[in-house]
């Protein structure tokens, strides 16, 4: 039977269980650039995909990115002022902040996107992503970033997260993470594009069992 690791964690935890298990580098062009492991270029993103919509950028941009390991595309998914905020009970006593900004977060999934192997010989494989919009409401908070009299959208969907390792210390050879939770992005228009929308803000959920 695979093992399965996080599906009664946060997303925040899981993450950070990736940390540990493959290591983390500072974000460079080596961790943005969109390549596979081989160091060739990933085709570009289809089209047909946007950010014109907060429901295109959502449940179709991230789950896009994710599952074909797009640095470049998730990078430009997320505001320059960009924050992960963690669940009160998964801060960790040494860094009480409770959130990471955007240059921590692509580092993170730089290091997932890049199949780097850890000291036993684990990478990640695949990782599978699909994301459902529960709700969506407009953001009154005044946040620094905020200019005046821009409308902010609050959505609310449903995570469904699968990063499957290969596990040569495991009889199947095989690691599984799951998450399924809740996820909160804030978005905001882009300030440097358009008719287009970025994810100014994330907070993590409890777990859904």
């Amino acid at each position: 039977m695979l093992r399965i690791f996080g599906a009664r964690r946060g997303l925040s935890t899981l993450l950070m269980l990736i940390v540990l298990l493959i290591g983390i580098a500072v974000a460079s062009s080596c961790v943005l650039n969109p390549k596979d492991e081989n160091g060739n270029g990933k085709p570009p993103i289809d089209p047909d995909l946007n950010r014109k919509t907060t429901g295109n950028l959502i449940e179709n941009w991230l789950p896009y990115v994710y599952t074909t390991m797009d640095s470049a595309g998730y990078e430009e998914a997320l505001d320059e002022a960009y924050t992960f905020e963690l669940l009160a009970g998964e801060v960790d006593p040494d860094d009480p902040r409770g959130w990471w900004d955007k240059l921590e977060e692509l580092a993170i999934t730089g290091n997932m996107f890049h199949a780097r192997f850890d000291s036993l010989g684990r990478k990640i494989d695949r990782i599978k992503l699909t994301l459902d919009p529960k709700s969506t409401v407009v953001d009154n908070n005044n946040y620094p970033e905020k200019p005046p009299g821009e409308v902010w959208w609050k959505v609310t969907s449903f995570v469904d997260l699968l990063v499957t390792m290969d596990d040569p210390t495991d009889p199947e050879g095989i690691l599984n993470l799951v998450v399924r939770s809740d996820q909160v992005f804030v978005c905001r228009p882009d300030p440097d594009a358009d008719s287009l929308w970025v994810i100014y803000k994330q907070i993590d959920q409890p777990p859904i069992n």
